[in-house]
């Protein structure tokens, strides 16, 4: 994947069981705040890929993919799954993602990030947005 420059978000705060709106809301009303536009996808960041499989719903930050932005997710290879579904819903992609990392003998090597390509601007059934999660990988020396 080639390199992306996004808006980092402040860090998240999830109370026990709570989902993914309020802070996602927060982060929307933030985003007005740091002078950036609601033009861009938005998705959210896990610092490491072990959290991501815990809670995929509860990022540590959201981002906005605005090309302005001063945080910038590296090239590199990427290990990329697609779902549908409502926000901060992943069904079993995790779990798909981890099983493909295992299969290949991959190595996780960044953070997982999660953007919001179709949103409730270009779908009616919010079931229906599609979210792409993407986390760095690296090859052992015996598969280059």
């Amino acid at each position: 994947m080639e390199e992306t420059d996004y808006i980092l978000g402040p860090s998240t705060e999830f109370k026990n069981g709570e989902k993914f709106y309020r802070p996602f809301l927060e982060f929307s009303k933030q985003i007005k705040k740091m002078r950036a536009t609601q033009s861009f996808p938005v998705g959210g960041l896990h610092h490491n890929f072990e959290d991501f499989i815990k809670s995929p719903g509860q990022p540590d930050h959201f981002i906005s993919i605005d090309p302005m932005g001063s945080s910038r997710r590296p090239a590199g290879e990427y290990v990329v799954g697609f779902n549908r579904n409502y926000y901060g819903e992943f069904d079993d992609l995790p779990k798909r993602m981890a099983s493909y990392i295992k299969r290949n003998h991959l190595t996780v090597a960044g953070p997982v990030y999660s953007v919001y390509l179709h949103d409730e601007i270009c779908v009616k059934d919010p079931s229906s947005y599609l979210v792409q999660v993407c986390v760095a990988v690296s090859r052992s020396p015996k598969q280059l």
